[in-house]
């Protein structure tokens, strides 16, 4: 029987504005990701289960509907100068909603309509080649990566979603620590899977007896079809893990997209 917070929930969602969703594939989403998907949750808009699409066939503007208020995330999937006007139409059909996770330039489209804009904090973004991991203020993250390699730790890219069983086993774990163990957030993060999505990536670190200690996922930046950067999509680890773990990973993984001529990794 459903709950009384559901039937609440389905109240409040009845009495928000009317606002014209268009139904997109899987696949119509994921090709104008790849278009126009150029930042940190362009991907997540796309893939993530239970979002509605304000859409007028050439880009979208993902959103969400909770207590009679809709809900924008990220900046919209669409041509960059076709931004504004997206933003503006959207404004007006959801009655005023909320943005969350924007950019500076949605940001300022929205403070032009009016909107109050809070800066909450800062997607980190590593423009590659020039950030090397150098200098002193670098050096944590170089002692983690020695550490590791000292101590028998090895580092990998699993591209063909080998290590299934122990990833699930891994995840497992990482959430018997967490506050919420039942089910996993949505909306600004989206739920974890087993699984790689199309054009992820996922490296791993394996201790000194080949057990698997973490795992780092990373979703793809587009621009004009081309991959050009990644972001910092979910971290797994063991609860027992050492904090060397995510920090020598991450390393591991930049450097491998350094090597391969990646623009920007943005860490969240």
């Amino acid at each position: 029987m459903p709950s009384l917070r559901i039937h609440i929930d389905r109240f409040l969602e009845g009495a928000a504005p009317k606002v014209p969703r268009r139904e997109l594939t899987h696949l119509e989403r994921l090709a104008l990701v790849r278009r126009h998907g150029d930042f940190s949750l362009a991907y997540s808009t796309a893939v993530q289960q239970k979002l509605s699409y304000f859409s007028e066939g050439d880009g979208y503007i993902a959103f969400g509907t909770k207590m009679k208020h809709h809900f924008a995330l990220g900046d919209p999937v669409v041509d960059p100068a076709d931004r504004p006007g997206h933003i503006r139409r959207f404004v007006e059909a959801a009655g005023g909603p909320w943005f969350v996770q924007i950019g500076a330039a949605t940001a300022k489209v929205l403070a032009g309509l009016g909107y109050q804009v809070n800066r909450l904090g800062i997607d980190t973004r590593l423009q590659l080649p020039a950030h090397d991991f150098s200098g002193k203020r670098n050096e944590t993250v170089r002692y983690s990566e020695r550490w590791l390699a000292k101590k028998g730790f090895t580092f990998a890219e699993d591209r063909a979603n080998m290590l299934l069983d122990e990833v699930s086993r891994l995840s497992e774990n990482w959430r018997g620590e967490r506050i919420v163990k039942r089910w996993e957030m949505g909306f600004l993060n989206r739920p974890f899977a087993d699984h790689l999505g199309a054009d992820m990536r996922r490296f791993v670190l394996h201790g000194p007896e080949g057990e698997l200690v973490a795992i780092l996922d990373f979703d793809p930046l587009f621009s004009d079809g081309k991959v050009i950067g990644y972001t910092t999509a979910f971290k797994r680890k063991q609860v027992d893990a050492t904090p060397h773990a995510e920090i020598g990973l991450t390393k591991f993984a930049v450097d491998r997209f350094r090597e391969e001529g990646v623009s920007a990794v943005t860490l969240g």
